[in-house]
């Protein structure tokens, strides 16, 4: 015996066109005809479904891969009911798709530097989450946990994506979240420039400065830096200097600090 809300049948014009109804089955949504069952696999919905009232009963559209399909002939009675556990289900799978974007997006603009060789990926993802959010605020909002809205509201505020932006933002967040460790690090507290040219690691880099104005401090914080914050091992760091005492040297400050680190 079918649950009322597991099973939506088909109207009298749907009765006499072939159809049975609807049934939802888990992360399937099968319907039933005739003499056949076709499977609709609810995991592979990039959007919930949406329902329209017809002179002819209520009509289901779903986007399965990115195609749209419509159900329609079926009865009104319990229809909203129906749809409202289709969703349920649907914002399972659909939560974690859209974790998985972003999760790749913090990955490369939080945690890491935002390089230039990703900006266009990241424009792509930014624009797909500000899209269909935009679209379908309304259902997303009820369908999706506050958490994950939170993280959808920050991510859109980028588009259109600039990279400047992203770089700032990215400086912010770790300007303030490292602040103990830049005031460490060396005997004297980083510069605000220092701090930069340590977080900034972007696909090429360059400083450029004087004698004397704290070069070989940012080289021995920015090599510190990228392991404490588990973003490279020691053994993926290599630090050439121009002779051998710039070398010693080094060799020294690089020891002095990590210890005094631990």
């Amino acid at each position: 015996m079918r649950k009322e809300m597991d099973f939506l049948p088909a109207n009298t014009l749907g009765r006499l066109l072939g159809y049975k109804g609807i049934s939802l089955e888990r992360t399937t949504l099968v319907v039933h005809m005739r003499s056949v069952q076709a499977a609709l696999d609810l995991t592979q919905c990039n959007e919930f479904v949406q329902m329209n009232e017809r002179w002819y009963g209520s009509q289901f559209t779903l986007t399965l891969n990115n195609a749209s399909q419509s159900i329609r002939f079926l009865k009104k009675q319990n229809a909203k009911d129906f749809v409202h556990a289709l969703n349920k289900q649907i914002a399972i799978s659909f939560s974690e798709y859209l974790s998985i974007l972003v999760a790749t997006w913090e990955s490369a603009v939080v945690t890491q530097y935002p390089r230039q060789s990703y900006l266009g990926e990241l424009q792509q993802l930014c624009s797909k989450i500000t899209k269909g959010y935009t679209k379908n605020s309304a259902i997303w909002n009820q369908y999706l946990s506050d958490a994950l809205i939170d993280k959808i509201h920050e991510i859109t505020q980028f588009h259109p994506v600039s990279y400047t932006e992203l770089q700032q933002h990215h400086e912010k967040i770790h300007l303030e979240k490292r602040e103990v460790f830049l005031d460490n690090v060396e005997s004297n507290k980083l510069t605000l420039e220092q701090r930069l040219g340590v977080l900034r690691s972007d696909d090429f880099n360059m400083v450029l400065a004087a004698a004397g104005t704290g070069k070989t401090s940012v080289m021995v914080a920015k090599a510190l830096d990228l392991i404490d914050r588990g973003l490279a091992k020691p053994e993926d760091i290599l630090i050439l200097a121009y002779n051998k005492a710039a070398s010693n040297e080094l060799k020294v400050r690089l020891d002095k600090s990590s210890k005094k680190l631990i």
